[in-house]
């Protein structure tokens, strides 16, 4: 995620678009890429973050079978994993009560924190963001935590309609910064983020916002 502007001054006369500058920037890959510094150590050192299903994910021993006609087993035995505690969330420091985050998709908590670092590394404060005409573009396709927490009708926390649907990924970083611009996540499957950050320049050329996050 990365904060992005320019100088409010619209398209120039000649056939091309005014650039734009990327002024903030962080990240949270699988294993220990969490920062743009262990993120390019991890590719100078040209590692695989592949791995097996971690034990408290699920028991992969368990189910999987390398048969893929096989519909009660998995083929794979991993992916590509975040590193630590899916549930180390600050709630009360993004205004969210212990009753909403009970409900609150993983994908959500790290947006918001993704987004906090990347404009501490811009060097914005809040104060000066909020208010602003700051955008908000997300992309985003997946309900894994919808449908993990939705299998008991009986089960799921009272916020889950809204802790858990990506219609509000761009809407918390809108609100908790107090940012006026657009905001919108953007399902197109494997293109989502790439639409998101093409969503992001319109934006900024066509003077709706003045800066993106």
């Amino acid at each position: 995620m990365a904060p992005v502007s320019h100088n409010i001054g619209d398209v120039e006369k000649h056939n091309y678009l005014a650039p734009l500058a990327i002024i903030g920037f962080s990240l949270r890959f699988p294993q220990d890429a969490v920062s743009p510094e262990s993120f390019w150590k991890l590719i100078m050192e040209k590692r695989c973050t592949s791995s097996d299903f971690p034990l408290g994910r699920m028991n992969i021993d368990a189910h999987h079978h390398p048969d893929i006609n096989r519909l009660d087993s998995l083929t794979m035995r991993g992916g590509h994993f975040i590193q630590e505690d899916l549930g180390a969330f600050d709630a009360p420091f993004f205004s969210i009560t212990a009753t909403e985050a009970e409900a609150l998709d993983p994908q959500h908590r790290f947006t918001l924190e993704t987004a906090y670092r990347a404009l501490e590394n811009a060097g914005i404060p809040i104060e000066q963001v909020t208010g602003s005409k700051t955008s908000v573009f997300t992309g985003c396709f997946t309900s894994d935590y919808s449908l993990f927490i939705s299998r008991d009708l009986e089960g799921p926390p009272k916020y889950t309609a809204v802790g858990t649907q990506m219609n509000m990924l761009a809407n918390r970083i809108s609100w908790f910064f107090n940012l006026v611009g657009p905001s919108v996540n953007v399902d197109s499957a494997c293109s989502s983020s790439m639409m998101a950050l093409d969503l992001a320049c319109q934006s900024l050329w066509s003077g709706d916002s003045t800066m993106v996050c």
